[in-house]
């Protein structure tokens, strides 16, 4: 399990104990669940790992090697609770406060590759060094703001999407045979698929179900 960061929509720590013995018969013949995450997945699942469930510490741009994937996690922008950073941050410009260290994951198998960029602000420079000339075979990019006009660090939406496949591909990272979706929308910006498809021409706007082959 790939853990982007903390906030209570992505990662709850408690509903893991289902996977423990009493609920899941899960004996020694089988595999530990291993939780890979920053030091703040560390710190919620203290007392919790042991006989059924593995904790491993990952650290931004050091490439790690998870059951025959290449997983590379990157540096998301995007504000946390449960802070164990106080220094203050800039991007592009604009400052915004404590953060908890998420990530953003580049993932590699078989000479294809994702990049999985949700809840995160637009990459990083340090990001987008990593990431140039190695080629995506497929772009997921959080879209939480939809098609609303405004600057709320931490998300994206459609402009910043475009924005972004267009860097990606002036890095060498990204071209026409790249697939890009946008992903992890919210109620408060999301205008409905046609009227999101229409501002993002050549996406594959997600939904419940979803599978793209790439």
């Amino acid at each position: 399990m790939l853990i982007t960061h903390t906030h209570t929509d992505h990662f709850v720590p408690e509903e893991l104990a289902l996977r423990s013995r009493v609920f899941a018969h899960i004996y020694d013949d089988k595999p530990l669940m291993t939780v890979y995450g920053n030091e703040c997945a560390g710190e919620l699942l203290k007392g919790k790992t042991g006989e059924w469930l593995a904790y491993s510490r990952l650290h931004a741009f050091e490439t790690v090697d998870i059951e025959g994937y290449s997983v590379t996690p990157l540096e998301a922008v995007h504000n946390g609770s449960g802070d164990l950073s106080t220094h203050q941050v800039l991007h592009e410009g604009k400052p915004f406060g404590r953060f908890e260290e998420a990530f953003v994951y580049y993932i590699e198998k078989d000479g294809k590759a994702l990049l999985y960029a949700h809840d995160t602000d637009r990459l990083t420079p340090p990001d987008m060094e990593f990431l140039k000339g190695r080629r995506l075979s497929l772009v997921s990019l959080d879209c939480t703001n939809g098609i609303l006009d405004v600057n709320y660090i931490g998300h994206m939406g459609a402009k910043d999407n475009l924005v972004m496949r267009e860097r990606l591909i002036q890095n060498g990272s990204a071209d026409e045979n790249t697939v890009f979706v946008a992903n992890h929308f919210s109620h408060n910006g999301f205008p409905g698929e046609e009227e999101l498809q229409a501002a993002l021409p050549g996406f594959i706007i997600a939904k419940d179900g979803l599978e793209i082959e790439f």
